[in-house]
């Protein structure tokens, strides 16, 4: 199944397209700036480099006229990747499989109950 995802995925982002804002038939349009570029290259980067990591879709940009990149899609073993827990503000996703009959249920409890952070919306259970 996930090679059919993954083809499928692939296949939908090579249809996107990337150009001026001012053509709404546009997608993805560039980034603000050079160092917003170079803040996204660094976890693109940061992805190609790690044996927890894999792009399967996109992960260039060209910055010779403005500040493109391609949609970057990354499959990270890791729930804890950087690309995992931060935010990018670029065209980059980050995904991680999990086996939801032994992980998902388990986890999303686990997270609701440990988060009493200042501010968190979520009522004290005793």
């Amino acid at each position: 199944m996930l090679k059919t995802a993954k083809n499928h995925l692939v296949k939908l982002l090579s249809e996107t397209s990337t150009g001026s804002e001012r053509d709404f038939r546009n997608a993805v349009y560039a980034v603000i700036d050079e160092p917003l570029f170079d803040r996204i290259m660094s976890y693109i980067d940061l992805a190609r480099s790690s044996a927890s990591a894999e792009i399967i879709a996109g992960g260039r940009g060209d910055k010779s006229k403005r500040y493109f990149f391609e949609p970057t899609v990354i499959v990270v073993s890791d729930p804890h990747f950087s690309t995992m827990e931060e935010e990018i503000f670029g065209p980059v996703i980050t995904i991680w499989i999990y086996d939801d009959d032994k992980y998902a249920i388990i986890q999303a409890c686990r997270a609701l109950r440990s988060d009493r952070r200042p501010g968190s919306s979520l009522p004290d259970s005793h």
